[in-house]
């Protein structure tokens, strides 16, 4: 595991409350723009491009992840609601994320693309695994679509993503 790894990893466990320390609850409920994906996505970059990486180029690819989620957000329900299959949901899914890589890649260029997600965007696609979201779909994985975080991808949330297709290979 390297530097960057260990320290992704610390402040993962840090955002999530597992690394011993107190949560400040009442601090975290009061503050509005309080977004755990967010803080991951910035605990991501600053271990893997640097605390002092361009802050404008932070901003619009958090702006992609944002509109990543929001994509996700209408075929999530039309699944939900039965107005989707499962592998159409997927193929929606890991479709948007393709595009989200490509745009993501396109603001910070190849080099610091790859050091983010550890591989290129055509590398790091397919990252729904279909046979854990089936199994989780079932309810074989104790109603659970993943991890909350899943380590180093850039769509935390909630579909199961392998772990070698999280956008940072082992």
């Amino acid at each position: 595991m390297t530097p960057e790894d260990e320290e992704f990893d610390r402040r993962i466990a840090a955002i999530h409350g597992l690394d011993g320390q107190p949560v400040d609850s009442e601090a975290t409920s009061k503050d509005v723009n309080h977004d755990v994906r967010q803080s991951e996505f910035d605990a991501m970059i600053d271990a893997f491009l640097g605390v002092d990486y361009d802050q404008g180029k932070r901003r619009l690819v958090g702006a992609q992840q944002v509109a990543l989620h929001e994509q996700q957000a209408k075929p999530s329900r039309q699944r939900e609601q039965g107005e989707m299959s499962d592998e159409q949901y997927l193929d929606a899914a890991n479709a948007a994320i393709l595009d989200t890589f490509g745009e993501c890649e396109k603001v910070l260029g190849s080099e610091d693309f790859r050091k983010l997600f550890d591989a290129p965007p055509h590398e790091a696609t397919g990252l729904i695994d279909r046979a854990a979201f089936r199994e989780a779909a079932r309810g074989k994985a104790g109603g659970s679509f993943g991890p909350a975080a899943p380590r180093h991808s850039p769509v935390a949330g909630e579909v199961p993503i392998s772990d070698a297709d999280m956008g940072r290979a082992k």
